[in-house]
């Protein structure tokens, strides 16, 4: 099978690493990446501005702001059978060493020879044989993939056809912004955390208001606490239970924007100067038009896909790392072994009908539960580890160690507890089994 890998972030580079150990299997695999470096969102870029492009022209596809630090531990962070850099010091680390541990990660698997920098994928579609009658199933007609690149340095397109596709270009780089009543009246800076990389803009501002209390919400509303008078963080979930700065205060939902004056949920009202958007992300491939791949991009949703991974009807596409809540190079590596077993003819897929009825179940299951439909791909809590569980069972691989979901969920129960040190606890692996703290005890 010869093999395209749309993006050399985290999970494309998985793909490569994986692939390439297959070679009788996979006999060219190419991965496109449209700049010029691996490491996709984890490569930091001053320019913030969404209106801001590369030098190519494109959108900036790096969320990181200046002082992020993993919120996970690098002792389980990391890839299976790869650790970071033992000489760290620290479990939570910078985006510069994320960075430089997936350069690493592409070093030692020899996977840049494999990687095609600055080339834009802009079309991928089934190559359906001349003569093929429309009304066939497409799964019947299709023949493996056209994929239409350009090079952003010449400007040259090149069309190529391929056996198989994997879709890697991640999450985390085009903006959701929820709709407000009254949001085009107010007159302060607007900004959605995407294009946060300092508290610089606000400084000085009496009030700022974010809006999204998860992981990057409530960071970014510490950090901002230190440069303005009052930060208000809005959500449309319970407060958080973690002790915060005296000025970070908690609100609920926004009801509506009248100017300056910001509505909330319980009808209290504030007047705000500036606001935040922490309000995540939306799905994007554009390379993907309609629906002629067999599978619909949606903002909040991909569908179908078996296994939130596999296109039911042309299971040579698969896409990895579209869920979120999750253990990321973890969850990843397991996503593309479970591939491979499937491409590799040691498990067979069920009847298409199947599994287009499984990717439907999965996600009605979730709104009987109360879960909203803008988490169809969301596997928090013990949903990530039965899901991995499944792919295991699924493709006969051996299960994730216990110390891993162990220290994953001692690690957000701390996160939760206690937001602004939760970082200074140190771990270290014992086994698959156990793992310890290093940390003064009454941290951990």
């Amino acid at each position: 099978m010869n093999v395209a890998i749309i993006g050399a972030g985290a999970t494309g580079l998985c793909c490569a690493r994986h692939l390439k150990s297959f070679p009788n299997e996979f006999a060219a695999v190419r991965v496109f990446e449209q700049s010029s470096h691996v490491g996709g969102t984890w490569v930091y870029s001053d320019r913030a501005d969404t209106d801001k492009r590369d030098e190519h022209g494109l959108p900036l596809c790096s969320s990181m702001y200046r002082s992020l630090k993993t919120n996970l531990p690098i002792e389980i962070m990391k890839f299976p059978g790869f650790p970071f850099d033992p000489n760290l010091s620290n479990s939570f680390v910078s985006h510069e060493e994320v960075l430089r541990y997936l350069q690493e990660y592409a070093k030692h698997y020899k996977l840049y020879q494999y990687i095609q920098f600055h080339t834009l994928v802009e079309h991928v579609i089934p190559v359906v044989p001349p003569g093929t009658v429309t009304l066939t199933p497409l799964e019947k007609r299709s023949k493996g993939w056209r994929v239409m690149t350009r090079n952003l340095k010449t400007n040259k397109v090149v069309e190529e056809n391929f056996d198989a596709v994997m879709i890697c270009n991640g999450h985390f780089s085009t903006p959701w912004l929820p709709s407000l009543k009254g949001m085009d009246s107010f007159p302060g800076l607007v900004m959605h955390s995407h294009s946060y990389r300092d508290p610089a803009p606000f400084k000085d501002h009496r009030s700022v208001l974010v809006i999204g209390a998860a992981s990057s919400g409530a960071d970014i509303s510490v950090e901002l606490s230190a440069a303005v008078e009052s930060v208000y963080l809005s959500s449309t979930h319970k407060p958080l239970s973690s002790p915060l700065p005296d000025n970070v205060h908690q609100v609920p939902g926004v009801l509506e924007v009248k100017g300056d004056l910001v509505c909330f949920s319980n009808g209290e009202e504030c007047r705000i100067e500036s606001i935040l958007f922490c309000s995540g992300y939306k799905y994007h491939c554009n390379f993907i038009k309609g629906t002629e791949c067999g599978v619909l991009v949606e903002t909040k949703r991909i569908h179908p896909l078996y296994k939130h991974i596999l296109n039911p009807f042309l299971p040579t596409m698969a896409f990895i790392g579209v869920n979120f809540k999750i253990l990321p190079f973890h969850l990843f590596d397991f996503q593309v072994r479970w591939v491979l077993t499937v491409w590799r003819g040691q498990q067979m897929l069920p009847s298409v009908e199947e599994m287009v009825d499984s990717s439907e179940r999965d996600y009605e299951q979730r709104l009987a539960r109360g879960i909203p439909p803008q988490h169809a791909h969301m596997l928090k809590g013990p949903m990530q580890w039965e899901y991995i569980s499944d792919l295991c069972t699924l493709g006969k691989m051996e299960p994730h160690d216990p110390a891993v979901e162990s220290l994953f969920e001692e690690n957000s129960k701390h996160r939760t507890a206690n937001l602004m040190h939760y970082r200074e606890n140190r771990y270290k692996m014992i086994s698959k089994d156990e793992w310890i703290c290093l940390s003064r005890p009454s941290q951990c």
